[in-house]
C-alpha cells in the first residue's frame, strides 16, 4: 500500500561563491535524525558524512556538488535549512565561565539563551580580493576551501594542515605567457610551487587563508546570575547549532 507523500515548499537560496541561486527544501524527520546524529557524534568523519548527507538530501537543484561547494556556502545553507524548516527566530546557548566566589573560585555557568534571525546572520570579510600578485607578472588566484576539503583534512598531520589548505586554495597561478589551472596540477607541483615563494610572499597567501568569509554575530548579553557583561561571538554552524 503506498501512503500519500507531502509535498514541500521550495525556497531560493543566494550564496556567494556563484551568481545563481539554489533551490531547497526543508528539514524532515530524516534529516533531522541525522543533524542529531552530526552533533553527538565522537569523530569528524562520521559529522561531515552527516552534514553531506543533509546537503544532499535538501538541495533539489541538478547538479549541485557538496564536495566542491565552499564551506562559507554550507554555513549559509544549512543556516537557511533551520529558518525554513523550524523557524526563522531561534536560540544558541552559551554557558557564562566568569569566575565568582561561592565559596571558592569556580565558573557561574548559567546557561544563556541568546537570541538569533537566522536568515539574517552576517557575513564578513566577503570584499577581498582573490588575487594575489608576487610580481608584476607572476600571481594566484584564490578561491574558498571546500566541504571536500575538510574531510581529506582528518588524515594530513597537524603541521602540514596549513600548507594543504593553501595549497587546494589556489585556483590559478599565472604569469605574462600563460595560465595554470590548480586542479591540473598535482599536489607535488602546487608543494613545489609554495615551497619555493619567498616568505612574505607567502605570507600573502596565509593572510587570504586566514580572513576568509564567515558567518559572524556579535551578541552582547548580561548574565542574570552572576551579573557578568558578555560581549559573545557565534562563528561558523557549530556556534549556530548549539
Amino acid at each position: 500500500m503506498k501512503l500519500p507523500v507531502i509535498a514541500h515548499p521550495l525556497y531560493d537560496v543566494q550564496l556567494l561563491s556563484q551568481s545563481d541561486s539554489i533551490k531547497i527544501r526543508p528539514f524532515t524527520v530524516r534529516e533531522e535524525k541525522l543533524m542529531l546524529m552530526a552533533t553527538e557524534a565522537k569523530d569528524l568523519k562520521t559529522t561531515i558524512d552527516a552534514l553531506k548527507q543533509i546537503i544532499n538530501n535538501c538541495v533539489v537543484s541538478p547538479n549541485f556538488d557538496v564536495d566542491n561547494m565552499a564551506m562559507i556556502d554550507m554555513e549559509t545553507i544549512f543556516l537557511n535549512l533551520r529558518a525554513r524548516s523550524i523557524g526563522e527566530q531561534g536560540f544558541a546557548y552559551y554557558k557564562c565561565k566568569n569566575m565568582v566566589e561561592d565559596p571558592t573560585p569556580k565558573e557561574c555557568g548559567m546557561v544563556m539563551d541568546l537570541p538569533i534571525d537566522f536568515l539574517k546572520v552576517p557575513i564578513i570579510n566577503t570584499g577581498r580580493d582573490k588575487r594575489i600578485m608576487f610580481t608584476d607578472t607572476i600571481g594566484v588566484q584564490m578561491k574558498y576551501p571546500t566541504f571536500g576539503l575538510i574531510k581529506h583534512l582528518i588524515d594530513v598531520p597537524e603541521n602540514e594542515v596549513e600548507s594543504t589548505i593553501a595549497m587546494n586554495c589556489i585556483d590559478l597561478v599565472f604569469d605574462e605567457n600563460s595560465v595554470y589551472k590548480g586542479a591540473d596540477c598535482t599536489q607535488d607541483e602546487l608543494a613545489e610551487f609554495i615551497d619555493n615563494l619567498p616568505a612574505d610572499k607567502y605570507e600573502q597567501i596565509k593572510g587570504f587563508i586566514n580572513n576568509l568569509p564567515k558567518t559572524h554575530l556579535e551578541i552582547k548579553r548580561i548574565c542574570t546570575k552572576c551579573g557578568f557583561k558578555h560581549e559573545i561571538t557565534l562563528e561558523g554552524v557549530e556556534d549556530f547549532f548549539t
